[in-house]
């Protein structure tokens, strides 16, 4: 499966998947997951045809399994991941903030604390992206 993504302002999103050339075209795929680093997991709601090669993430909270638990609104009208999960367990939880960002603050690299994927771990990983997450996670089964 490959994944394409696009900046909007200053959060990375989902915009869209394509689906392996493996697949057959009359099997319908019923879940298709995205991972990406310091995110939390997404998973598409509802069965996907086979046929489709891409899935819009963005458009709303019901193209997320979970619904508004399982994705963020960015902007109005537009959905994406859910950041500030350092340390990959599904979470964003005090340890993503204590463990990962703290000791990375003020180092550069696309690193797990920098929540925000500008190739610097700062301050603003933690206020814009951790903070305002804290308590969400995935709804990926």
């Amino acid at each position: 499966m490959k994944k394409v993504t696009t900046t909007l302002g200053f959060l990375l999103l989902v915009s869209s998947f394509t689906l392996a050339q493996a697949v057959k075209k009359d099997v319908a795929v019923k879940k298709a997951a995205v991972v990406k680093a310091n995110k939390t997991k997404i998973v598409n709601n509802g069965v996907q045809n086979a046929n489709a090669t891409t899935y819009d993430f963005t458009t709303g909270s019901s193209q997320y399994y979970g619904g508004t638990a399982g994705a963020k609104e960015l902007q109005s009208g537009v959905w994406g991941m859910i950041a500030g999960d350092g340390n990959g367990n599904g979470q964003v939880q005090n340890n993503d903030a204590e463990d990962v960002w703290a000791p990375a603050n003020g180092t550069a690299g696309y690193l797990d604390a920098d929540f925000n994927m500008n190739g610097q771990v700062q301050n603003n990983d933690k206020e814009d992206y951790w903070k305002p997450n804290n308590g969400k996670g995935t709804q990926v089964p």
